[in-house]
């Protein structure tokens, strides 16, 4: 296997690791696949960079709790809705 293989696969890991930890932190079934899809647009955006093992990280945390987030303010809208 050549390096840019094993660096590849290796990268796989730390991602599914990184985007199983936050599947078990997010409650919500309806965010995990928005999750997943934050993970993958992460993942490309560090594979631009010289160091995507340390962008990677980072850049996923930070797009999942903007997903988060803006999943939040969707379902408080959807229930005050309800509620007026």
């Amino acid at each position: 296997m050549g390096k840019a293989r094993i660096q590849k696969a290796e990268f796989e890991v730390l991602k599914q690791g990184l985007v199983l930890r936050q599947l078990d932190d997010t409650p919500s079934q309806e965010l995990h696949a928005v999750m997943m899809q934050e993970a993958d647009g992460a993942a490309v955006l560090a594979g631009t960079t010289q160091f995507p093992f340390l962008v990677f990280p980072c850049l996923f945390a930070e797009r999942a709790r903007a997903a988060s987030e803006h999943f939040q303010k969707d379902l408080r809208k959807y229930w005050q809705a309800f509620g007026s």
